[in-house]
């Protein structure tokens, strides 16, 4: 890259607003913000020291000023000029120091010509001289310093400048001000001598303030610190997001690249770019702002796209680009769900947390859960605070991907697979420190641990505080439940309060903390009760250094548990907690509705009673990674959701819980452009479909459109909590149902979208894409999925044939080691990249690791009784699992249904498979060219199940059905040939195996 710079702004602290905005040229603000005020701080010497935006999606009911600039010696920020909302004609003086407004109303006393003016201002104060048109006057009813101000509210262009100090001698000076009705707008700025700056004006509309009421003399002003960043803290969040941009394009980018960074954080992020052949600039107000508004200008150019199984990015032929803003509509853009701690992250090191950290930054997420570390800190305070053995801590800890549920309070103990070993707790230390570093340094606002009442066995007999069980709705065995100490007990707020000052003092100060008490459990009765605990939280987040330390909560408790809870019971949990110190992630979206109680975000709990909450959606459960969400609601319907809520309270975000990523990667990338949306839109599908395509593959030919939209109608038309094949369930011998609801999106019409898919196989390579390539992956594997299905439900209907159906178990068993191989391709998708993540966290701890690895995949529990509810809950479809786990598992199972073998232990066979680990035996090797073994491997599985459901390729082709997207490609297409056939499905029936099931019979 031939230079990657950042042009820093120095500013400070902005006035009632939740964004800040401006620069030494005011740049153009976005349409129908009219009424609104602005307005810029300026140094003599031109350099900015505040701004601000008032915007109608994003106002705070608070001033809010902080200058760090001012000091009792320097005179010449002390003061600004707000226009009375009452009188048109009034002002009002700020103190900029004292934190107040002074003074009775200032009136507008001078004139200014309507001709444009260019102002040279002498830094000495003594004397104000207009060097290009002889306009004069003076202010002569104020005893204070004088201010110099222009006020402006252009509809389409906006700020205010003002700028002031006062004389060393305090005498009055001269100076040219304005009449009421004509306020000024900057349209230049700059430096001309070392004492020397000037401002030029140019005329605007008049404009009317948003404070209201009018403050009044002598009122104090909220200074909240956390608010303003230092120039380093800039030039720290710029060199991090430019370092971000090289990465994602590879130094390929040899344009320069100018980062503009607002020096206050704000309460709704907004980016502005524009670009010429050589030179992209962009305005934004913190470097996720600014990433966004980078990645935003890339898919637009169709230039690339960021995503977990791989990234593409080619400079854009034309870098041209006019002037794009956009001001997202809420504060904060939440990510991770606690349970993705155990589901996605637990053996995560540096190098994938460093993709993720890109990951989000390109996709606007300032919000994530950061929860590696604390088991290190639990330690401490447990052993040397309060005197527990290292055993007695060691016999409470479970295994690292078991650890939300631990954290949450649902279960403790070594029989999933703990204690945790010194080195693992040492790497986590580590990589905690690396994560927070990086975080801050783009301006993220981690959501941190604090504690939540959970306690080891062996602390009540050590302190002689009272403890109960928690109880878990999924946990059978309850020696497996977690210990929590009782409100009533002092050592509850005490052994937080240690927590947070132990973690604060490794980790540093954070500003968001996690505490959840009743995660699907049973909920108090007595609302007391439940004010004790809250009080008691409440005053472990006070103990933070941080003076504005906010409790953030999970709501996934208030809904899933809906009958538990209601308005009451989290009145009275949040009864002494102030609104803007509690945040609640609501986390129930998609499950709410689909169980039929939704909206309870605004028909039960009214907004969350004023407390702050963020709009979560959770597209995920367990990591499943089958294709499944309603598109058009993520893209429409909840944001309209949002716009139309009778009750929003104090929404101040929007964002995503889910609990497993790497999946459906084009949900969570709608997902995240719909949370960076300008105030009121939505999206429109059929557009960002386009976009998304061209961004992910360089270009969006006929054939993935309408594969896209068959997607649409089908897997992506509606949503599943819990998606996964039949053959993915633990108890098969109950009867193969058609998997959770999986029959309601895979249908005729998805089977023949994937079949006329691959039979464009020469087109297909000739895309030469990656990530395309990963697609076709995954567009086989939910085929092949189902066919597997529907093969094993016809073998079960035979079973009174013994040798039908040995041969088409050997048919079934050949199929799914195939399939096993498809998936060995895959960036992603193989249990041995987990397994060797999960091994590299701790080499004494390694072989432990990979079995918890397994255990959280498969059969869940560390103490096995047959039917646990949650058991097979993860339902990966991945390779490794398929070949050791699904393939072994189902044919024994139909061996025996078949009575093809006399006995079956799937207990004993689950608990073997999780004692083997790190073993795993060899894929099948994939020769040859990938698209055509994907081909092949589709053709294999066509003519499985109950013959005649889907239709012929060849009579899709020739369709005449107007509407049928298989007959818009093919006319598109010169000769009436469709490219859809230049690769023709074979229709053979199933090979008999060259050998005997390695499984038996």
């Amino acid at each position: 890259m031939r230079s990657l710079k950042s042009l820093l702004m120095l500013g400070a602290m902005a006035i009632a607003s939740a964004s800040a905005w401006a620069y030494d040229s005011v740049t153009s603000l976005p349409k129908g913000q009219e009424n609104k005020m602005s307005y810029m701080l300026m140094t003599p010497r031109g350099t900015l020291l505040a701004d601000n935006s008032l915007y109608s999606n994003c106002l705070v009911s608070t001033l809010k000023f902080k200058n760090q600039t001012a000091s009792k010696t320097d005179k010449r920020f002390q003061f600004l000029l707000f226009q009375s909302k009452k009188e048109a004609s009034g002002y009002y003086l700020y103190n900029v120091s004292a934190g107040k407004f002074v003074g009775e109303q200032v009136q507008n006393n001078v004139n200014l010509s309507d001709t444009p003016a260019v102002w040279y201002i002498f830094e000495n104060g003594q004397s104000f001289t207009n060097k290009s048109d002889d306009v004069g006057g003076t202010f002569n009813s104020v005893d204070w310093p004088w201010c110099v101000s222009s006020i402006d509210n252009e509809i389409n262009n906006g700020a205010i400048a003002v700028s002031e100090w006062q004389s060393d001698t305090g005498t009055r000076t001269s100076g040219t001000s304005w009449d009421g009705g004509n306020h000024y707008k900057v349209v230049e700025a700059e430096t001309v001598g070392d004492d020397v700056w000037k401002v030029a004006y140019d005329k605007v509309v008049a404009f009317e303030s948003n404070i209201t009421p009018d403050p009044e003399p002598g009122t104090d002003v909220d200074l909240d610190p956390t608010k303003v960043l230092s120039a380093e803290d800039q030039k720290t969040q710029a060199a991090a997001a430019l370092d971000i941009i090289n990465r994602f394009t590879g130094g390929t980018m040899d344009v320069e690249v100018i980062l503009d960074l607002c020096r206050t954080t704000t309460d709704c992020g907004r980016y502005t770019y524009s670009a010429t052949a050589d030179k992209l600039t962009i305005h934004a107000t913190g470097a996720v702002a600014a990433c966004r508004g980078f990645y935003d200008y890339v898919k637009a150019k169709g230039a690339g796209l960021c995503s977990w199984s791989g990234n593409r990015f080619v400079k854009p032929a034309d870098m041209t680009s006019p002037e794009v803003s956009l001001v997202t509509q809420f504060r904060d853009h939440q990510y991770f769900n606690v349970v993705t701690y155990g589901y996605t992250t637990p053996y995560w090191g540096k190098d994938r947390w460093r993709q993720e950290l890109d990951w989000m930054a390109l996709h606007g997420v300032d919000m994530p859960l950061m929860l590696v570390g604390s088991e290190a800190i639990y330690r401490k305070v447990f052993m040397e605070d309060y005197g527990l053995t290292k055993a007695q801590v060691d016999a409470w800890e479970v295994g690292p991907a078991h650890l939300p549920w631990f954290r949450m309070g649902n279960l403790a103990g070594n029989s999933f697979d703990g204690p945790l070993g010194d080195e693992w707790n040492e790497n986590q230390r580590q990589l905690a420190h690396y994560l927070l570093d990086e975080m801050r340094a783009l301006g993220m606002k981690p959501v941190c641990p604090a504690f939540g009442g959970f306690v080891p066995e062996a602390f009540a007999t050590k302190t002689g505080s009272t403890t109960k069980r928690t109880g878990w709705n999924w946990v059978i065995n309850k020696g497996e439940y977690n210990q929590r100490l009782d409100p009533g007990n002092p050592t509850f707020a005490e052994v937080g309060k240690k927590f947070m000052q132990r973690w604060e003092e490794e980790y540093g100060v954070g500003e968001f903390y996690l505490s959840d008490s009743f995660n699907e459990m049973e909920v108090p009765s007595s609302t007391a009760t439940l004010t004790e605990y809250g009080n008691n939280i409440y005053s472990i987040i006070q103990s933070s250094k941080n003076p504005h330390s906010v409790w953030v909560t999970q709501g996934w408790t208030f809904c899933y548990d809906l009958g538990k809870w209601g308005k009451a019971k989290f009145d009275a949990l949040t009864k002494n907690v102030p609104g803007d110190r509690f945040i609640v992630l609501y986390m129930s979206t998609e499950y709410a509705e689909l169980y039929g109680h939704a909206r309870d975000y605004d028909t039960t709990y009214k907004g969350f009673s004023g407390k702050g909450w963020n709009y979560t959606l959770l597209p995920n459960m367990g990591g499943k990674n089958f294709w499944t969400g309603n598109l058009k609601k993520y893209a429409t319907t909840y944001l309209e959701d949002i716009y139309k809520m009778a009750d929003r309270g104090n929404l101040v975000g929007y964002g995503m819980t889910p609990e497993g990523v790497e999946n459906n990667e084009l949900l969570y990338e709608l997902i995240c452009d719909a949370g960076w949306t300008n105030p009121g839109a939505t999206i429109n599908l059929d557009n960002w479909m386009q976009q998304y395509g061209t961004a992910r593959y360089g270009a969006y030919p006929e054939e993935m459109q309408a594969f896209h939209s068959m997607l649409r109608k089908t897997v992506y038309n509606t949503y599943k909590d819990h998606p996964r094949f039949a053959w993915q369930g633990a108890n098969l011998s109950g009867g193969i149902s058609g998997g959770n609801g999986i029959a309601n999106s895979l249908n005729n019409t998805f089977y023949t979208g994937v079949e006329t898919l691959f039979s464009s196989a020469d087109a297909l390579k000739a895309a030469n894409s990656p990530l395309l390539e990963t697609e076709l992956i995954e567009a086989a594997a939910m085929y092949v999925g189902a066919k597997i299905d529907k093969l094993a439900q016809e073998i079960k209907a035979k079973k009174g044939d013994k040798a039908e159906c040995a041969r088409l178990i050997g048919c079934l068993e050949d199929l799914m080691l195939d399939f096993d191989a498809a998936l060995e391709l895959h960036p992603m998708w193989r249990l041995q990249r987990w397994e060797d993540m999960a091994q590299a966290c701790g080499d004494k701890d390694a072989v432990r690791n990979a079995k918890n690895a397994r255990r959280i995949l498969t059969v869940w529990y560390g103490k096995h009784v047959e039917d646990e509810p949650v058991q097979d809950y993860a339902s990966r479809i991945w390779s490794g699992l398929m070949r050791d786990f699904y393939c072994p598992r189902l044919i024994q199972q139909l061996q025996y249904d078949c009575g093809l073998i006399k006995s079956w232990n799937r207990i004993g066979f689950e608990n073997d498979f999780v004692a083997k680990a790190p073993y795993l035996s060899e894929p099948r090797p994939v020769n040859g060219d990938h698209i055509d073994f994907l081909v092949a491997l589709i053709n294999k599985a066509k003519n499985f199940g109950v013959g005649g459901e889907a239709e012929a390729v060849e009579e899709i082709l020739a369709s005449t059905d107007k509407e049928s997207h298989w007959y818009i490609i093919r006319s598109a297409v010169d000769g009436k040939v469709s490219p859809l056939r230049a690769t023709t499905l074979n229709s053979s029936p199933l090979p008999i195996p060259r050998k005997a099931s390695r499984f038996g019979a």
